[in-house]
C-alpha cells in the first residue's frame, strides 16, 4: 500500500490517516490549486494520488460477489420487510408481463426499455446509440429505475417510504468536487428529508414525489451537482469486461469518497457500476466494500434481484440507507441537531442510556477519506440559535468529535477507549494548574445508539450495521473477505474548550509557545496517569486564545490510538498510528523497537519542519517553487518503507538535516526560530550523548550518500533503538529547549507588543 497525500487507516495497513482526528476540531485541509502547490503538490498530482488511491484500496478493501448483501438493504421492520418483499414480486411480475406484451413493439421510452431488456432494440434506435459509446446505456438504466418508481407509486403500500430515482442529468458537473470530476449516473432519493445544509435536492424532490398519472417523475435536470444531493453514484462502462469493471470501480471509489466527505450525516454509502448489461451493487464501510454477484439485466432472474434492492432502498429505514438518524438538518434554523450520550458522572455511570442535544453549524473536519474512523467533528452550543451569529466559532462552547473507532464488543474491557482516557487525564491532572486549559475535558460522550425498526435501542456498531452478515464477514476461517473486518464502534464525545488548528496562528513563535505548551500537557500525563498519544500531527495540536488575543495556550488533543504505558499489552504495540509525514521511524518500519515517549517528541520535530516549510494561513503560497523542489515532500509520498528510509536520511546529520532547513518558508515570521529549534530537538534525538556512539540515523551502509560521494555514512548502532533506554533523559532535555525558545518567544511578542 503506498502512502499518498490521501492514508487510510484500514485493519490491514493500520496505517496513518491524514485526517487528523481531533476530539478539538481543525480546519479542512485546503484543496485550492494554491493551497495544493503550498503543499508541494500540483492540481495533477493531486488527481493522480486519488487515482493511485482508489487502486489500492480495490486491492485492499473490495470483496467481490458477496452472497446475501441485499439483506443490509432490507427493512429493519418486519412488517416493513414483508412489504418490500411482496412489492419486489408484484413490481418483478409486472415488468416481466410488460416485456412479453411489447415484445418488438417500441411505443416511446417504456418500449425502448422493455425490447432493451428482451434483447431485441430495433437496428434505428442502435443506430441512434452506438455500442461503444457507454452513454448510450444511461437512459435506459434510468427507464428502469422509474419503472420500479412509477410501479410503486401504483401500489401505495403503506410502508413506502421514498422512491429511488435518476436523474437525467448524464455525466453531470459536480461543483464541489475536488478533482472536476463527473459521475455517470446519480441515484437520489425523493421524499427523504435533506440530508445535509443548502441541498438542492431537498425541495426538488418533495415535488417529484408527487408522481402524476401513475408515472414517476424523473428529477429535473441540471448542469451542475453537488454531492450533497446524491443518494449513491452509478459508474457505466458499455463493456462487461474485467478492466472495464476495474475501471467503473476506480472512479465509483473516487466519488464515494467525496460523498462522505460531503455528506455530513453519512456512515456508509451505496453504489453500484452498469457495465454492459450486468449491475454489480456495492457498500461502503470504514474497512470494506461489499460488492454483489453480477446482476444480469437482460435475465428475469438478474432484474428481480436487481428490483430487490430498489424496493428495499424505498422501504427501509434511513439508517439502512447509510444516514445517521441521531445527525439531523434543522431547516428553520439551518443547522444540525446532534445527540450525544450523556456522562452522568465522571467515573461513567451505568445508568439508563441518556442524550443531550447539540446545536452545530461550523464543521471542521469531515471524513474526507472513506476508510477509518471517518472522524468529523462540530462545533457546538447546547440550545438552537436565536440568530445567525448564535453558532459562529467564536460562540460555540463545545467541540463534538463523531467517530467509528476500533474497539471490544464488551465496552467495559475496552482498555484503549478515548473516554475513558480522558476521564483518567482529567481526575489525575484536575490540581495541575501547569497544565490547566492544556488538554480537553470531557463534557458527554459514549457510544451512539438508536432504535432499529422500531426495536430496543441499540448500539450503532460493525455488527449491528452489517447485521446477519457479520458473522459470515469476520470469521478469520472463511476467505470470503480480503481482510479481517474487525469491530468498530460508532462513538461520540462533547469536550471543552473550542479551540483553533496551528495553520491560524500568525507566527512562528507563536507555533513554539504552543508546541511547547502541549509537550508539557504529554510529559504531564505521560507522568500522571500514565498514558501515551502515539498520533501526534498536523491537527492533533491546536490551540486556545482570549477574545483580545492575550493567554495564547496550547491544547493536546485527540487520544484515540493513546496507550496505557503500564500495560504490558497496549506498550509493545507495534501498530502504524499516526499521520504519514509525521510519524516516526519505529512508527514507520513497524520494527521492534519498543514505542517510547520519544516516538511522539520525533513526530514534533516532523511538525515544527512541516510548518516551518509549508507556512501558516496567511503566508501560505509564498513560495510554492521552493516547496515544489523540497525534499519534505518524500515524507509523504511512496511505501512507508520509502518514507522511514528518507527521514533517517534527513536526520543522519546537520548537513543532512540543512537539505531540509533550506527549504523553510523565507516569508514565515520566526522562521530562524523554528530552524533553531528543530537543529537541537534532532541533536537530542539523533546524538543523545557520546557514550553510547550515535553518529547518525543510518544503520546499514549505502552506496553513496545524499550528496553523490562514494563514501557510506554508517552509524555504530540505531539511535532509534538505542534511545529507549534513556528515553526518560532525552526526553527532559527536549522539554528544557522546548520551553527555552517558548520563554524566548513569549519575550519577543511582548517587545514587539503583540498580546501573547
Amino acid at each position: 500500500m503506498k502512502a499518498t497525500t490521501s492514508h487510510s487507516d484500514g485493519v490491514s495497513h493500520r496505517t496513518a490517516q491524514s485526517t487528523t482526528a481531533g476530539t478539538t476540531p481543525h480546519a479542512n485541509r485546503a484543496r485550492s490549486s494554491l493551497a495544493a502547490a503550498a503543499r508541494g503538490r500540483t492540481h495533477a498530482d493531486t488527481k493522480d494520488d486519488n487515482i493511485r488511491q482508489a487502486e489500492d484500496n480495490i486491492d485492499s478493501y473490495l470483496t467481490e460477489n458477496v452472497a446475501g448483501l441485499e439483506i443490509i438493504a432490507c427493512p429493519v421492520s418486519k412488517q416493513q420487510q414483508s412489504q418490500a418483499d411482496d412489492a419486489t414480486t408484484v413490481v418483478s411480475e409486472a415488468l416481466e408481463a410488460d416485456i412479453v406484451s411489447h415484445h418488438g413493439r417500441p411505443s416511446g421510452d417504456n418500449g425502448l426499455l422493455f425490447n432493451w431488456l428482451a434483447n431485441t432494440v430495433s437496428k434505428k434506435s442502435k443506430e441512434k446509440q452506438p455500442k461503444d459509446k457507454e452513454s448510450s446505456i444511461y437512459p435506459l438504466f434510468s427507464l428502469f429505475v422509474r419503472y420500479v418508481a412509477t410501479q410503486l407509486e401504483r401500489q401505495r403500500p403503506s410502508g413506502l417510504q421514498r422512491a429511488i430515482l435518476v436523474n437525467d442529468s448524464f455525466d453531470v458537473t459536480i461543483k464541489d468536487s475536488e478533482s472536476n470530476t463527473r459521475p455517470d449516473i446519480i441515484l437520489e432519493c425523493a421524499n427523504l428529508v435533506s440530508n445535509s445544509p443548502g441541498s438542492s435536492a431537498s425541495a426538488q424532490n418533495q415535488k417529484q414525489s408527487k408522481m402524476a398519472s401513475g408515472r414517476a417523475k424523473t428529477p429535473e435536470k441540471k448542469s451542475q451537482f453537488s454531492f450533497k444531493d446524491i443518494f449513491a453514484v452509478v459508474e457505466a462502462k458499455r463493456s462487461s469486461s474485467d478492466s472495464a469493471v476495474r475501471e467503473a470501480n476506480i472512479q465509483l471509489f473516487q466519488y464515494t469518497r467525496e460523498v462522505y466527505d460531503k455528506q455530513l450525516n453519512r456512515r456508509n454509502v451505496w453504489g453500484a457500476t452498469l457495465c454492459g448489461n450486468t449491475v454489480r451493487v456495492s457498500y461502503f464501510g470504514p474497512d470494506y466494500v461489499l460488492s454483489s454477484a453480477a446482476i444480469d439485466l437482460l435475465s428475469a432472474s438478474g432484474r428481480h434481484s436487481f428490483i430487490g434492492y430498489l424496493v428495499n432502498w424505498s422501504f427501509c429505514e434511513r439508517h439502512c440507507l447509510g444516514y445517521d438518524p441521531t445527525i439531523e438538518w434543522m431547516a428553520k434554523h439551518q443547522c444540525w441537531k446532534i445527540s450525544a450520550p450523556t456522562l452522568l458522572t465522571t467515573k461513567r455511570s451505568k445508568s439508563a442510556y441518556k442524550t443531550q442535544y447539540y446545536y452545530a453549524k461550523k464543521v471542521v473536519i469531515s471524513a474526507e477519506h472513506m476508510f477509518g474512523r471517518l472522524t468529523r467533528c462540530f462545533l457546538a452550543r447546547k440550545t438552537p440559535p436565536a440568530n445567525k451569529t448564535d453558532l459562529e466559532p467564536e460562540n460555540c462552547e463545545y467541540a463534538i468529535k463523531d467517530a467509528w473507532v476500533e474497539s471490544t464488543v464488551d465496552a467495559a474491557v475496552d482498555t484503549r477507549d478515548e473516554i475513558s482516557h480522558l476521564v483518567a487525564i482529567s481526575d489525575a491532572l484536575e490540581e495541575n494548574q501547569q497544565v490547566n486549559g492544556m488538554y480537553p475535558k470531557i463534557v458527554a460522550g459514549g457510544r451512539v445508539q438508536f432504535s432499529r425498526g422500531g426495536a430496543a435501542i441499540e448500539e450503532d456498531t460493525t455488527m449491528t450495521v452489517l447485521r446477519d452478515l457479520y458473522p459470515l464477514l469476520t470469521d478469520e476461517s472463511n476467505s470470503i473477505v480480503k481482510n479481517r473486518i474487525p469491530f468498530r464502534a460508532h462513538k461520540r464525545i462533547v469536550t471543552e474548550p473550542v479551540a483553533m488548528p496551528l495553520r491560524n496562528l500568525e507566527s512562528g513563535y507563536e507555533v513554539i509557545i504552543v508546541i511547547a505548551d502541549a509537550m508539557r500537557c504529554h510529559g504531564a500525563i505521560v507522568n500522571g496517569p500514565r498514558i501515551l498519544h502515539c498520533d501526534m500531527s498536523m491537527g492533533n495540536i491546536m490551540f486556545t486564545r482570549n477574545r483580545d488575543k492575550t493567554g495564547l495556550k496550547g491544547l493536546l488533543i485527540d487520544f484515540d490510538y493513546a496507550i496505557n504505558l503500564d500495560k504490558a499489552s497496549d506498550n509493545g504495540h507495534k501498530e502504524r498510528t499516526g499521520t504519514g509525514p509525521f510519524m516516526s521511524v519505529n512508527n514507520l518500519e513497524k520494527n521492534d523497537n519498543p514505542r517510547s515517549r520519544l516516538d511522539d517528541c520525533e513526530s514534533v520535530l516532523y511538525i515544527l519542519s512541516w510548518i516551518a516549510t509549508f507556512g501558516l494561513k496567511k503566508s501560505i503560497g509564498a513560495n510554492p517553487k521552493i516547496v515544489l523542489n523540497s525534499p519534505i515532500k518524500t515524507w509523504d509520498i511512496g511505501a512507508w518503507s520509502d518514507i522511514a528510509g528518507h527521514k533517517r536520511d534527513h536526520l543522519h546529520s546537520e548537513e543532512t538535516f540543512e537539505l531540509i532547513t533550506k527549504g523553510f518558508h523565507k516569508g514565515l515570521d520566526g522562521v530562524g526560530a523554528l530552524r533553531g529549534l528543530v537543529t537541537k530537538l534532532r541533536r537530542c534525538l539523533i546524538e543523545h550523548g557520546s557514550d553510547n556512539d550515535c553518529t547518525g540515523a543510518r544503520v546499514l551502509d549505502e552506496p553513496d550518500d545524499l550528496f553523490g560521494r562514494n563514501q557510506p555514512f554508517k552509524s555504530k548502532i540505531d539511535p532509534f533503538e538505542a534511545r529507549v533506554a534513556i528515553a526518560g533523559d532525552i526526553y527532559k532535555k527536549m522539554q528544557k529547549v522546548l520551553d527555552e525558545y517558548a520563554v524566548s518567544s513569549r519575550e519577543l511578542l511582548r517587545k514587539r507588543g503583540e498580546p501573547v
